[in-house]
């Protein structure tokens, strides 16, 4: 054991020394003759150089030292956004080769082999060896189970036969392989953090500046000179310091989360620091500003959309203002996207009796859209825990004439319409909470009511649409809505004074804008589940084919085409995709008949299935497959 001899111009220091005094001689000529270690210049050049010596030793680590946080310990590549291989490339069953291997490792007990195809229909057909003494009724049932865990979006399974499997295909161990062994968790030490110590302090005390301080009888020239150069030396403090700072913020940086990064060194411990620094200037400096740092933030989720081939920026900025609040969904997002990335294909459990399962490839969409789901349940039960009820524009307009008819109110009133008495509605900070909901309810006529207009859904979060009228007669204030499409106003409500109605209209926007994200989710239909109860398709020609349902007030956070167009190039390419808008009162009628058959199938009710499925397949007949806009929807 011994330590290995370092060559002298490996030394960084002496490189940093030899350069300064060459650089130095260059610059000044024959004006500085003198570059012995007594000149104050080189005590400067050597201390200087021995700061960025121990700079360079903080910043020359593994990279993944920076990537530990302040106490160090295992690395977990997962919360930095790089998952582990298992994650990225997952055991995906999608051919009949997969299926049998799916099988084969399940060990189920008396299968001895087993061949997967694909019949006439499009259907698979497995056959299963047994051996003999077998209970083949708990092995079908055993089979079928694990099929439909892993069924893909348009498969079915159509027949479990058993009989002796002659040809056996070989297998090899690597046929599929399994991607098991992930990364191993890296220690970090912990050794990048965020400390400084001012190259001032290593000074001699005769300079004054260490902390010692001024020398006792210094004059007030001296004084001057101190002050001078500590100035001058702040300079390279406050780089090192920063450079130092940044390097301990990097684990916050690349972490995947919303966070925005986070540094703070502490100051900078010298005597009399307080005369050089401008608080104001330090706090407006680019490299200290919370927005500076989300943007960096933003910049290394822009990275990771690179290597996962997602473009996860334009999915919300849209719809939120801040970029702390599109950070934090974007990091949500991209850390569930390996794990749906590899179910994306994947659709719901036929023999699931919960209702709720969510397919693999709904619950992908559905994170791309800001609303990850865990649970599928109605979209109308969403409104009746709000105790509202949907209904169509032309429902509402026509049977609640007297209710929105603002001209209706004016006009029985004896009122004059005086523009000067309208004015806008200024957004405020509110706190919004379950109480400012149940005031909200009193106060809002159509929530009063326990009605919604589906419109309204779409334009009611818009403060451009709304207006305070003043009735000065009665000292009171209408909360007022026109309609753009109707070009007819609507009260909302009255209220005795202003800053109330500003209150209620905020905690209003609030309220549909949650609304409609937690109601803006779609329903997937295979075409190839649509049979008749025996097993038989109606029409065998679309079993490659689903239909998208969608509610239209979804075309308030994405136009129709954007939205579909995210769909499509995520789903399976040989798959005919239809899409179709729905209107309230079509979306009632649809859930119904969806759950309902949803139910019959996981109940194994063949009958009760097939008749449901051909009252689904009228009403796609009877649902026009686009039907973009608000304009006829009165």
């Amino acid at each position: 054991m011994f330590i290995p001899r370092r060559e002298k111009k490996d030394n960084f220091y002496i490189r940093l020394q030899e350069r300064s005094i060459e650089m130095l001689q260059q610059l000044s000529g024959a004006v500085w003759s003198d570059y012995n270690p007594h000149d104050p210049g080189v005590t400067m050049l050597d201390l200087l150089n021995y700061a960025l010596l121990e700079l360079e030793y903080k910043l020359n680590f593994p990279f993944e030292e920076y990537l530990g946080g302040k106490e160090g310990g295992e690395l977990h590549t997962q919360r930095l956004g790089v998952p582990v291989p298992d994650d990225f490339f997952s055991d995906a069953v999608v051919t009949p080769a997969d299926y049998e291997q799916l099988i084969l490792e399940q060990k189920i007990e008396g299968i001895k082999d087993c061949r997967v195809t694909l019949d006439e229909r499009g259907l698979y057909r497995i056959v299963v060896e047994t051996i003999d003494g077998s209970d083949l009724y708990g092995i079908r049932r055993a089979v079928e189970k694990l099929y439909h865990a892993h069924r893909n979006l348009c498969e079915n399974l159509g027949e479990i036969g058993f009989g002796k499997i002659s040809g056996r295909r070989k297998r090899t161990p690597d046929e599929r392989p399994s991607i098991r062994p992930g990364l191993s968790p890296i220690l970090s030490y912990g050794m990048a953090t965020g400390t400084y110590r001012s190259v001032q302090l290593d000074f001699p005390d005769c300079y004054g500046i260490n902390e010692n301080g001024i020398p006792v009888g210094a004059t007030a020239e001296h004084h001057a000179r101190i002050r001078q150069l500590k100035g001058y030396l702040l300079i390279f403090d406050y780089l090192m310091k920063h450079a130092t700072g940044q390097a301990a913020a990097a684990s916050g940086l690349f972490e995947l989360s919303g966070r925005t990064p986070y540094y703070k060194v502490p100051a900078i411990q010298i005597p009399g620091i307080r005369e050089f620094i401008d608080r104001e200037r330090i706090s407006a400096a680019r490299i200290d500003r919370s927005d500076f740092r989300k943007v960096q933030k933003s910049r290394y989720l822009d990275m990771l959309d690179v290597i996962y081939g997602e473009d996860t920026s334009t999915l919300f900025t849209r719809h939120f203002r801040t970029l702390s609040e599109v950070n934090r969904l974007r990091a949500e997002l991209l850390a569930q996207l390996p794990r749906l990335h590899a179910e994306r294909f994947r659709s719901f459990d036929l023999s699931d009796e919960n209702p709720g399962a969510v397919p693999g490839v709904k619950r992908f969409l559905s994170a791309f859209l800001g609303f990850l789901l865990t649970e599928e349940k109605p979209l109308t039960h969403i409104f009746s825990h709000h105790h509202l009820k949907l209904i169509r524009d032309s429902r509402f307009f026509d049977r609640q004439s007297i209710l929105p008819n603002l001209e209706f109110l004016f006009r029985e009133a004896g009122h004059n319409w005086d523009p000067a008495d309208v004015e806008t509605i200024p957004h405020t900070e509110i706190v919004y909470n379950e109480q400012a909901v149940h005031r909200l309810r009193k106060r809002i006529n159509l929530l009063w009511h326990n009605i919604i207009f589906e419109s309204f859904l779409v334009y009611g979060q818009e403060s451009d649409y709304y207006r305070i009228v003043h009735l000065k007669k009665e000292e009171e204030y209408l909360l007022v809505f026109k309609h753009p499409q109707m070009e007819r106003w609507i009260n909302l409500g009255a209220f005795r004074s202003r800053e109330g109605l500003i209150e209620t209209a905020n905690i209003l926007w609030q309220f549909l804008t949650q609304l409609v994200y937690e109601c803006s989710s779609f329903y997937l239909l295979e075409h190839i589940l649509l049979n008749d109860g025996a097993g038989e398709t109606a029409n065998p020609d679309e079993n490659h084919t689903l239909s998208v349902l969608i509610p239209y007030w979804v075309q308030k956070l994405y136009h129709p085409a954007q939205y579909e167009s995210l769909l499509t190039e995520r789903l399976p390419a040989h798959l005919e995709v239809r899409f179709l808008w729905l209107h309230a009162d079509r979306l009632y009628s649809f859930e119904h008949l969806y759950f309902s058959w949803k139910k019959a199938l996981s109940s194994r009710q063949s009958a009760l299935a097939g008749r449901l499925a051909i009252e689904i397949r009228q009403f796609l007949e009877n649902t026009p497959a686009y039907e973009h806009g608000y304009e006829n929807n009165a």
